[in-house]
């Protein structure tokens, strides 16, 4: 008796059934991404992960996973126009090679000392030994049969110096130049791994032993963007009881909340119906190895500009205002604004030494 024939599965299907796959491993690579990233900030700020993270929900986890987009991509991009140029170039030179193999061993006459020849030619090709292959032209290059060809082998050796002098270049940069774009930790790991890779594999040919010292370096930019990110932001809060202000860092809000890390640990919780203004200042990465080298340090943040009201308001509102009474004097209104420092300001509001009522309000009264 026949086995029933089993479903055949259409081309269509199985690229759909593949290009989910992918999708579901790039999602769980960056909220994996974006977990390590989250710990990081966490850590560096003072905080406990665990008691913090279960407060994020998987959105949030994902746009963290996103942020090692803007340092990696770009590097990662630039390594894989040189990877594509390196391969590329080698193999114009291997076509050439192969040219000259043809156009040589019908000078040698032979059958013997032909093959042998082109067997040891074509040795060299496989293991793409430019420094053979540009000595066998030298000495072919006397004895070429037309004007022609002399000139096309002595133009094909000066590509072979050409490539030559771009393997170097190209070593150089990964391991002298990307690792300037790391932290310290970062680019002594990532220059040890490219001279272990460059030992082990060596520098040829291009496709099979430049690609690990290709990826060592692009693992060292991913780990930088993932291990290594923004700190948590800075934010200043004006609350109910204002003029007083709170600082911290910025760990999360919600419609209920908002939470500012306080070192050792410690959170602030600030109920969201008390935030009447809030202010949030980013902050740099760690410097790369080459500011330390030419002592150049980070531009300082400018800080953010003074937001209130967490609800849509009215037209002719548009910032928030307080009015001020002083120990002596007449009750003076005006915009409330935050200093440099984060003490709460009254636009044009001269000096006062005491102040016996601070009142925030949405507009100055007529």
């Amino acid at each position: 008796m026949n086995a029933p024939h089993k479903p055949r599965t259409g081309v269509i299907a199985q690229a759909v059934a593949s290009y989910a796959a992918i999708a579901a491993c790039v999602t769980a690579a960056l909220y994996l991404a974006g977990i390590t990233t989250l710990w990081v900030r966490l850590r560096n700020a003072g905080l406990s992960a665990p008691d913090v993270l279960p407060h994020f929900s998987l959105d949030e986890l994902l746009r963290h996973g996103l942020t090692w987009i803007s340092p990696a991509v770009p590097a990662l991009l630039i390594l894989a126009v040189l990877l594509v140029a390196s391969v590329f170039f080698e193999s114009l030179l291997d076509r050439r090679a192969e040219t000259f193999q043809e156009a040589w061993a019908r000078q040698i006459e032979t059958p013997d000392e032909r093959d042998q020849w082109v067997e040891k030619f074509r040795e060299l090709r496989t293991r793409t030994d430019w420094n053979g292959i540009r000595s066998e032209l030298r000495t072919a290059i006397p004895h070429a049969p037309s004007e022609a060809e002399r000139k096309s082998w002595k133009a094909f050796t000066r590509w072979l110096t050409l490539f030559a002098g771009w393997t170097v270049l190209i070593v150089c940069v990964l391991m002298f130049v990307a690792p300037l774009w790391l932290p310290p930790i970062l680019a002594i790991v990532t220059f040890g791994g490219v001279v272990v890779a460059g030992a082990m594999v060596g520098t040829r040919p291009a496709l099979a032993a430049l690609l690990p010292l290709f990826a060592v370096v692009a693992l060292g930019f991913m780990a930088n963007a993932i291990v290594n990110p923004r700190p948590l932001p800075l934010v200043t809060v004006i609350t109910a009881d204002a003029p007083k202000t709170h600082k911290g860092d910025f760990v999360l809000s919600t419609d209920a909340a908002w939470y500012l890390g306080q070192r050792h640990g410690q959170v602030l919780v600030i109920s969201a119906d008390d935030v009447k203004c809030s202010r949030v200042t980013s902050r740099p990465r760690q410097n790369p190895v080459w500011r330390y080298v030419l002592n150049k340090k980070a531009s300082e943040p400018k800080p953010g500009k003074l937001r209130c009201g967490t609800a849509p308001r009215r037209r002719d509102v548009e910032v928030q205002h307080a009015i001020v009474v002083p120990a002596r004097g007449k009750p003076v209104c005006g915009e409330l604004t935050l200093g440099p420092g984060g003490e709460v300001r009254l636009r044009g509001m001269p000096k006062v030494k005491a102040i016996e009522q601070f009142l925030v309000v949405d507009r100055c009264p007529k």
